[in-house]
């Protein structure tokens, strides 16, 4: 770790002692969730083509409660989508939520997790278990029926979360969906985080922002709400026109290798 790491880590750990304006920002983060869900509710009995707007909504708000800073590159595509991302903290869900008219596929876990349970079912999302190959089809089943009415979801394809150095090589098993649609799209996605507080995230940095392995989450809710102001970049790569002859894992292949470019030209500046 060079010197100014050294003095930088210092001068951050500074920031999390107790912070008046973090504890009111988690404050306002409860508040505006609890509100929510009744709202959330109401959408989904009697506007349900309209329930996009208030995840979305909430999700851009929490962000920006947070300190979080997000430059977007390029646009979401149109029609039925599969959004691929890499996952390196649970911020990018509210981030990469924030930008994207669509719904998240969860990890099975998610439902186990009180309020953050209430909060994904209401928002629509899918819970996959990926240790459990005898429900894949039935998983399988359910996005297939969702992209074909014209949804879009968002799949973290590691499967897992990083320190947001590289990334992880894809799950291929959720791609074969993209062989049961005609009109669907693959759009990759890449989320990073270069600065915070103006200063550059070094990799000895990155775990005051990734969330991953055994890390506690509301430690690391707590101490991301007194890290002050976060930059994230979101790069939407171009739609990925879909070959017949590309396997499941051919496509899960070219994805990561489009992310894992992405993801390099963020943290070394060369994007934003």
């Amino acid at each position: 770790m060079t010197t100014t790491e050294v003095r930088t880590l210092r001068e951050l750990r500074g920031t999390l002692s107790f912070h008046p304006g973090a504890a009111l920002a988690l404050v306002a983060i409860v508040l505006s969730c609890c509100l929510a869900i009744p709202m959330q509710m109401f959408v989904l009995r009697f506007l349900p083509s309209r329930w996009c707007f208030l995840p979305r909504s909430l999700s851009h708000l929490i962000s920006r409660l947070i300190g979080v800073k997000t430059e977007v590159r390029g646009r979401e595509a149109k029609g039925p989508l599969l959004l691929v991302s890499n996952h390196i903290s649970w911020l990018d869900i509210p981030i990469i939520g924030g930008q994207c008219h669509a719904a998240f596929i969860a990890k099975s876990e998610v439902e186990g997790w009180g309020g953050i349970s209430l909060m994904a079912r209401l928002y629509r999302s899918v819970f996959v278990d990926r240790g459990r190959p005898r429900s894949s089809m039935d998983q399988r089943n359910e996005i297939s029926s969702r992209l074909a009415s014209g949804d879009k979801l968002i799949l973290f394809a590691e499967g897992t979360s990083t320190d947001g150095t590289s990334v992880k090589p894809f799950k291929s098993a959720l791609f074969s969906v993209a062989q049961d649609i005609d009109d669907l799209n693959i759009q990759c996605v890449t989320i990073a985080y270069t600065t915070i507080n103006g200063m550059p995230i070094s990799r000895s940095m990155r775990p005051l922002i990734g969330w991953y392995g055994d890390m506690e989450l509301t430690s690391h809710i707590w101490q991301i709400l007194r890290l002050g102001t976060i930059r994230a970049v979101i790069q939407f790569h171009p739609p990925i026109r879909l070959d017949p002859s590309l396997s499941r894992k051919d496509l899960a292949r070219l994805c990561h290798e489009t992310v894992s470019k992405g993801l390099a030209d963020a943290n070394s500046g060369r994007l934003g």
